[in-house]
């Protein structure tokens, strides 16, 4: 008994894996696994004991508990071909009696000049392994794989000023005064953002009754405090705010 998936990805083997490996914004993009934690709190390694969430498609969820056997940052052969690989195992009393085995294998490839292939697959074995809703696993995989292409390959609609990456995404929102839902003059909020390719961080702040902020692109200029060039910087609301990285000061244009 067997599920698996392939998709080809427009985005490079490191964006994919980038991807891949931030388990705590899954919920954001992938239908099937809602979310991975890693049990003892830090950053996974092979060895590391992770608790999933996973959603069927019409309904229905259930959590795993998966060990991971496999890790492994994407790297070039000499042909210039890249790969990366993860892999966890199924853990509990029903896999230590040998009733349910099964071990999941994600693979990416990338050939120089090449779209980034995903792979998955997952080979279930024991004395129950009939009782697995095998359907629902081969479907799971089929749109974790969709989610993981769109996700890739559309990352974010704002570049990163430090590294060019259009991979800044909001990472979180506080509300200084006011109310969200419903906005009025005297609305207060900062959003903010974080690139997930070289992990700069932005804020946005607006003070207005529209609290949809757009991160415009960003202006290369010298910082009002200490005249360095800005390497991070945004715009939100009526005030035209400025976050240097160098100084780390606030300044308003």
């Amino acid at each position: 008994m067997e599920a698996k998936a392939r998709i080809e990805i427009a985005a490079s083997i490191d964006r994919v894996w980038r991807v891949m490996t931030r388990f705590e914004r899954y919920l954001e993009w992938n239908p099937f696994i809602a979310g991975i934690r890693p049990l003892d709190k830090r950053d996974p390694v092979v060895g590391t004991a992770l608790e999933l969430d996973v959603r069927w498609e019409g309904g229905g969820k259930t959590k795993t508990i998966e060990i991971i056997s496999r890790l492994e940052d994407p790297s070039a052969s000499e042909d210039g071909t890249k790969r990366a690989a993860m892999e966890y195992r199924f853990t509990g009393l029903i896999a230590r009696l040998s009733l349910v085995n099964g071990s999941r294998l994600q693979t990416i490839t990338q050939a120089p000049g090449g779209p980034t292939v995903y792979e998955t697959r997952e080979q279930f074995t024991g004395l129950l392994k009939l009782g697995v809703p095998l359907k629902k696993v081969q479907r799971g995989f089929e749109l974790h794989a969709q989610g993981l292409k769109k996700r890739a390959e559309n990352p974010s609609d704002y570049y990163c000023i430090r590294c060019g990456a259009y991979e800044v995404v909001s990472t979180g929102m506080d509300v200084h005064n006011g109310n969200v839902t419903s906005p009025a003059s005297d609305t207060d909020i900062t959003v903010d953002y974080g690139c997930e390719a070289c992990g700069a961080y932005y804020y946005d702040h607006a003070h207005h009754s529209d609290p949809s902020l757009h991160l415009k692109r960003p202006l290369t200029r010298p910082c009002p405090a200490c005249a360095r060039p800005l390497e991070i910087s945004y715009y939100g609301g009526r005030s035209k705010q400025v976050y240097c990285s160098e100084c780390r000061k606030t300044s308003t244009l």
